[in-house]
């Protein structure tokens, strides 16, 4: 028994000092991608792995692949020598493959197996232990060219046995796009190419591998560069499929790996689609969309979201466009008529177009006040204040527009409603301070119960001031300021709501004639308030309601003024208002209570709680990984991809 258990022991351990012995294992797999003008791409990858005793080959399977096609196969591996030096082995190309040979034949060979799903590129296995392979094959036809975009969805690897741990895949534009510059003391010019080796080997090449380098003596050059296009946000959409991991731009290369090791029948499908004029593909299909045929089916069965591609209209500078191909060349017929005049129509629209669109609103609504008694002499529309600032604001480019002034004229409308009143209260040395006292947001509720857009907002308000004044009622700005720091949250929905109502316009239809008249001739009469005449003792009493409307359109300081003039002792007004008007003291607190609130509202206007944040930055990143940002990828969907089928050992 005990004989037996040492056995066992012994066992386990050689399995443990041993255990690729039997087995294969795939530690990492680079793919590398060169994209050329034509739609073709040579592809190198690298397989860092550990061979088993047993099989006899690797194997590569390129399925559903359509008419595309693969060629120039080469397989090398890279090692070291006994005595410590690099070294490289070139694998002959048997070019049919012969997949009954033994592993001692194959070793060192590789070949294609045609089958009846499409083909297989395979090489030897070797020997067990340590390798380093590297194989490399030309994709004709991977960027296809669709009647809006160019692009493809590719699968470039499939976990089959073994699976590898990591895996990455990385796309770059090809020598297609690489221009070698010259530049001399006064000229600069592109460089001849003395060839196109494509080896990339995860690095750039440099101007000597590529020039003749005898350019530098025989012009005199004082610089050589390279100048070449990218693959980013602006010229490409990415999403990837199959696995867990990421898909991202970086540094002009689309870039897609894994963050977690494969398993069996995992894939690696990666979807570009490009903008048009960056490739020529050979490939096309004029009557086949990317969007429709390639991006919709992809997204089957993923987590993208398929309404939410991120490309706007399905019109666009870069393509999108679904339109009928006879009518887009009827377009650009047409279009190629206007060429002269068409550039210098985007000028001066990109200049002027707003300027002039605004022009054109406020000459439709100016129509409106044609026949129109010049004034009007009581407060338009009932007295509201944030529909009239609007209607003001589509005839009349001058009126001051700022959040400033309305939060002014609300504090006014609040005084005149008597929910905010002047308070004194003598401190300890003696002296007199003025203190606003905010009154309970019952009283509020009675005095503001129509239901309207302008009571909406003061009774806001009224509660925003009511809880920074605290359990005495009595507010001081100071107060105010606090709660924006502390409380932020409090304050918050009314700044939202006060930059809303302050951002909105109404549009030349949304105007009816008498609001148009009633507004315009109001303004007309502030402005001329001191000309117009005798007052009857009816409008005198609307002279609080004036100064309200007065702040409101940005001209109180003249209105008040002329209420000086007309009534010099004021007695028409309460003292609070008499006091504002006659820019007292009391005017101070005032001007430093609108303050208050404006900067309160500034401060919280676009404050977001931590979990706000981090719920607005992953919606952010959905909406940029669904329009082909980058990001995440879905493990599920992908349908519709060429290439796949398996790769490993056998």
């Amino acid at each position: 028994m005990n004989m037996r258990k040492l056995l066992s022991s012994l066992a386990l351990a050689c399995a443990a000092a041993f255990p690729a012995a039997a087995q294969h294992s795939l530690d990492t797999l680079e793919i590398y991608v060169l994209l050329n003008r034509d739609g073709s791409a040579y592809v190198e990858e690298q397989r860092n792995m550990y061979a088993g005793a047993d099989g006899t080959e690797c194997y590569i399977r390129m399925y559903n692949m359509g008419d595309m096609e693969v060629s120039d196969l080469e397989v090398w591996e890279k090692g070291i020598t006994d005595d410590g030096r690099d070294t490289t082995i070139t694998y002959v190309n048997d070019g049919v493959w012969d997949i009954n040979r033994t592993r001692t034949q194959k070793t060192y060979h590789c070949g294609i197996n045609e089958v009846a799903e499409g083909l297989e590129m395979c090489w030897g296995l070797g020997g067990s232990g340590r390798h380093k392979y590297y194989v490399s094959y030309t994709l004709k036809g991977l960027v296809k060219g669709y009647s809006d975009f160019d692009g493809f969805n590719h699968n470039f690897y499939q976990a089959d046995n073994p699976t590898a741990d990591y895996a990455r895949v990385v796309i770059r534009l090809g020598e297609d796009y690489r221009r070698y510059m010259a530049q001399t003391a006064d000229s600069l010019f592109e460089i001849p190419r003395r060839e196109k080796n494509c080896n990339v080997s995860g690095r750039l090449l440099t101007i000597a591998d590529k020039v003749d380098t005898s350019l530098v003596e025989r012009y005199s050059l004082v610089n050589m560069y390279v100048e070449e296009d990218t693959l980013c946000h602006d010229t490409a959409s990415i999403w990837a499929f199959g696995y867990y991991g990421n898909i991202i731009f970086s540094n002009g290369f689309v870039v897609a790996e894994t963050d977690r090791s494969m398993s069996q029948g995992d894939k690696m499908i990666v979807m570009c689609r490009f903008k048009k004029g960056l490739f020529s593909p050979t490939l096309t299909y004029p009557d086949q969309t990317f969007e429709k045929d390639v991006r919709e089916l992809a997204f089957i069965d993923s987590d993208y979201p398929l309404d939410d591609d991120g490309s706007g209209s399905t019109s666009s500078l870069f393509g999108g466009d679904t339109t009928p191909l006879w009518e887009r060349i009827l377009y650009m017929v047409l279009g190629g008529l206007c060429c002269v005049g068409l550039p210098l129509f985007v000028i001066i629209y990109a200049l002027f177009g707003s300027k002039i669109s605004e022009w054109m609103d406020r000459r439709r609504v100016r129509r409106l006040l044609k026949g129109a008694p010049k004034y009007y002499n009581e407060p338009p529309l009932g007295g509201q204040l944030i529909k009239s600032r609007r209607i003001l604001r589509a005839m009349e480019s001058s009126v001051d527009t700022s959040e400033m002034k309305l939060i002014e004229a609300l504090v006014l409308r609040l005084i005149d409603k008597q929910l905010i009143t002047l308070v004194h209260e003598q401190n300890a040395k003696g002296e007199v301070k003025q203190l606003f006292r905010i009154e309970e947001p019952a009283l509020a509720e009675t005095v503001l119960s129509a239901e309207n857009v302008d009571n909406s907002l003061l009774k806001q308000l009224h509660s925003l001031l009511y809880k920074a004044a605290g359990s005495d009622f009595l507010l001081q700005p100071s107060e105010l300021r606090q709660m924006a720091e502390d409380e932020p949250l409090t304050v918050r929905p009314f700044a939202q709501c006060l930059r809303s109502i302050n951002e909105r316009k109404l549009e030349p239809q949304q105007i009816r004639r008498d609001e148009a008249q009633q507004v315009f001739g109001f303004w007309n009469y502030l402005k001329d308030f001191s000309l117009v005449g005798e007052r009857a003792l009816q409008e005198v009493a609307l002279w609080k309601e004036y100064l309200t409307f007065a702040t409101l359109f940005g001209i109180a300081e003249q209105v008040r003024d002329d209420m000086k003039r007309l009534a010099p002792d004021l007695k028409v007004f309460d003292q609070l208002t008499r006091d504002i008007v006659e820019n007292t003291n009391t005017a101070v607190i005032y001007n430093s209570l609108s303050s208050s609130i404006m900067d309160a509202a500034r401060r919280t206007v676009n404050y977001e709680t931590v979990s706000e944040r981090i719920a607005r930055r992953e919606r952010e990143a959905r909406w940029a990984r669904s329009s082909g940002g980058g990001g995440r990828s879905s493990y599920g969907g992908g349908g519709g991809f060429s290439g796949g089928g398996g790769s490993g050992v056998r």
